[in-house]
């Protein structure tokens, strides 16, 4: 629990919520959403991905839809707002489309949302899709669902505490509840975390599923092999198709019985497949008979949740689990205490004395270990200082006009993840600011190498004005690869 109280404390460091007037304002509009005009449904296609629409209500705002095929206005439908931390719209629709059409649900997906800075883009976007689904596309009562990664997911937890039992379910990938989250009793939607094992914010879901055990809110967790990162397709889902069920259980929606069978085999076939993990098939057993009580004869899966439960093999994993979570609450204390070092030094710290004092060399030994669980905490820790070394904690310090700690920020950073991207651009904008040119371009040379930042992009970003000008610059942007057509 320190680790995830330590975890909070940084994100605190970085993000100021918005005032709560503001959200108590969306919650008003959440609950009263008759402010868009109703628009030409008619022309909404079916079973296809409609890529750009304005909202109604704001023209400023807009957002992908999909309409599953058997959609008819004369009738309510579940609808999932899709809020992506980029505003990447069609990359979540994409990965949930597949369940949508199959289980009915409307998808809208905001271009909008945000993260890592202020909530008035998420409140704004929210403010103008409410109303927009309300009038369009014919939502069941009390079928909103949330489904959020990163600092989305945590946004939506605020939100939907103030929306009752207007919001059913909420889907939060990569990120558990924000600080200071004070939650409604009773709980009033369900929720379904998602974290890959490489994610940083992994042990944050993980610490909050068993917090969730002592309530009554209905609650899952699922993990998938991969980084702080939206998941494969079948992972989506399956927190669809639980979220669903939690709709039959609760008679959001009508009983069906071929639906439950169907719902229940899928969940099988992945506990089948969860075999070579005894902790996670431990769990997902646990999990269907939990899920299905009550609605189906689940005394053969509580048997094998108990036979799992009580090997060696899952106490042992569970015990390790902990030793590393552990270790990981000892790692935040001394990870804080070197960025307040570096904040409040004269000058900061050697790169060698920083990569020793965190410890860096020794996370990239355990990081390549055969111990897949130590292997898996050290890769989560690396993740964790890298995205705060390359990205936050560098952000701060430009926009404070302190070149020099953001530099020894991205030292510890190109340790991690030599020559990265965002590495080589907050050199770039850090060697702006102290009007070191030449190694300004070196730093935009190592970004030609990447392939990964267009021309345009560094024509226009502000950060790096200073470096553009002179024979020096214009050679290197002569190298530039023009865009594709």
């Amino acid at each position: 629990m320190a680790a995830v109280a330590n975890d909070m404390l940084l994100k605190m460091r970085r993000v100021h919520a918005a005032p709560w007037i503001v959200v108590l304002a969306l919650a008003g509009t959440a609950t009263q959403p008759a402010a868009a005009p109703a628009g030409d449904t008619a022309s909404l296609r079916t079973g296809q991905v409609m890529e750009h629409l304005v909202c109604g209500a704001d023209s400023e705002r807009s957002y992908a839809l999909y309409l599953p095929s058997a959609f008819r206005p004369d009738r309510r439908w579940p609808v999932m707002i899709l809020m992506d931390p980029r505003g990447r719209a069609l990359v979540p629709l994409e990965l949930f489309r597949p369940a949508a059409e199959d289980l009915g649900y409307v998808l809208v997906s905001s271009y909008d949302t945000a993260s890592d800075g202020p909530r008035e883009p998420n409140i704004l976007a929210l403010r103008a899709l409410l109303p927009e689904i309300e009038a369009r596309f014919s939502p069941a009562p009390g079928r909103i669902y949330f489904t959020g990664f990163s600092g989305t997911a945590r946004f939506a937890w605020d939100v939907g505490a103030l929306m009752g039992k207007k919001l059913a379910g909420l889907i939060g990938v990569g990120a558990g509840r924000p600080p200071a989250y004070d939650p409604p009793s009773p709980a009033t939607f369900a929720f379904f975390g998602i974290a890959g094992t490489d994610d940083f914010n992994y042990e944050e879901l993980r610490v909050l599923n068993r917090t969730l055990d002592e309530g009554s809110q209905p609650h899952r967790f699922a993990a998938f092999d991969g980084p702080h990162a939206w998941p494969p397709g079948p992972v989506c889902t399956a927190a669809l198709e639980w979220m669903e069920l939690q709709a039959m259980r609760t008679g959001l929606r009508p009983h069906s019985d071929s639906l439950l069978g169907r719902l229940h085999q899928a969940a099988v076939i992945r506990a089948r497949e969860l075999d070579g993990d005894p902790l996670m098939a431990a769990e997902a057993w646990t999990a269907i008979a939990e899920d299905f009580a009550g609605l189906l004869d689940v005394t053969a899966e509580s048997a094998r949740a108990e036979q799992l439960s009580a090997s060696q093999d899952v106490r042992t994993a569970r015990r390790r689990e902990q030793e590393l979570l552990l270790a990981r609450d000892r790692y935040q204390q001394r990870f804080t205490t070197w960025l307040d070092q570096v904040d409040s030094a004269p000058n900061p710290p050697v790169t060698a004395r920083s990569l020793r004092t965190l410890e860096i060399a020794r996370l990239q030994r355990r990081r390549d270990s055969k111990d897949s669980l130590d292997a898996a905490a050290a890769r989560r820790i690396l993740a964790h200082v890298f995205s705060y070394t390359a990205f936050y904690e560098t952000r701060r310090y430009l926009a404070e006009k302190r070149p020099l700690p953001a530099l020894a920020m991205l030292a510890v950073a190109d340790a991690i993840q030599p020559d990265g991207v965002q590495v080589c651009l907050g050199r770039a904008r850090a060697h702006a600011l102290s009007g070191q040119q030449k190694k300004g371009l070196q730093a935009l040379e190592c970004l030609l190498r990447s392939g990964r930042v267009s021309a345009a992009f560094i024509a226009r970003d502000p950060g790096l004005a200073p470096l553009r000008r002179g024979e020096a610059y214009e050679d290197l942007m002569g190298r530039w690869p023009a865009p594709s057509p």
